[in-house]
């Protein structure tokens, strides 16, 4: 026999805060970067129209750059490699 499950207005209530803080905390500020990522940059404004991609052209045409996202990569790899071989035993424990 199934069990019905009844949609109350309540839960999505009690998800309010949680969502609120997200989009304030998380949403809003990726998606501000993002946006900044595509203007012009201007030393006196910082970031100002027009849209172009030669903040990820440059990005992507420098060696240092590309340096440094492969550590990044690396690092980020070798510390989830490591937190998984401690994490689960522990956890199963």
């Amino acid at each position: 026999m199934k069990t019905q499950h009844h949609f109350r207005p309540v839960s999505l209530l009690l998800l309010l805060p949680v969502l609120l803080f997200l989009i304030f905390f998380f949403v809003m500020p990726v998606s501000y970067a993002v946006r900044t990522s595509f203007l012009t940059y201007d030393p006196a404004n910082v970031a100002v129209l027009p849209v172009t991609l030669s903040n990820y052209v440059e990005f992507l045409g420098n060696p240092v750059y590309l340096n440094i996202l492969a550590r990044t990569f690396k690092l980020a790899f070798i510390v989830t490699i490591t937190l998984l071989l401690i994490g689960y035993p522990v956890a199963l424990y």
